[in-house]
């Protein structure tokens, strides 16, 4: 399991599913309901514990809240890690001495 992960972005569906509210989630997992909105949102990383508390609250597994995350990105999975190593390497590389304050992200960003 990842240490973290951007955002919880299963959870909103998860949450509908079983009529779960914010703040019954946050009742049940001792999570502020702020931390559990920005992690919904994919606005920030929760911790392995985090991940695992709203996973047993909702009745899921962290696999199904990852692969619903996959599931919307262009290839319809997560990238491997020597893809994310290849990126890497590129940019650690002499074919990009010309790049300079760039973000590159290895996803979709549909996601």
């Amino acid at each position: 399991m990842l240490e973290s992960l951007r955002g919880l972005p299963g959870m909103r569906s998860a949450r509908a599913k079983r009529q779960i509210t914010m703040p019954q989630l946050s009742e049940q997992t001792q999570i502020s309901v702020a931390t559990l909105h920005r992690a919904e949102q994919c606005k920030s990383d929760p911790s392995a514990s985090a991940v695992r508390a709203v996973s047993a609250a909702l009745g899921v597994t962290s696999d199904e809240l990852l692969d619903e995350l996959a599931s919307k990105e262009a290839y319809g999975r997560a990238a491997e890690v020597w893809e994310v190593a290849a990126t890497i390497a590129m940019l650690a590389s002499d074919y990009t001495t010309y790049l300079t304050g760039e973000v590159v992200s290895i996803s979709s960003q549909r996601a």
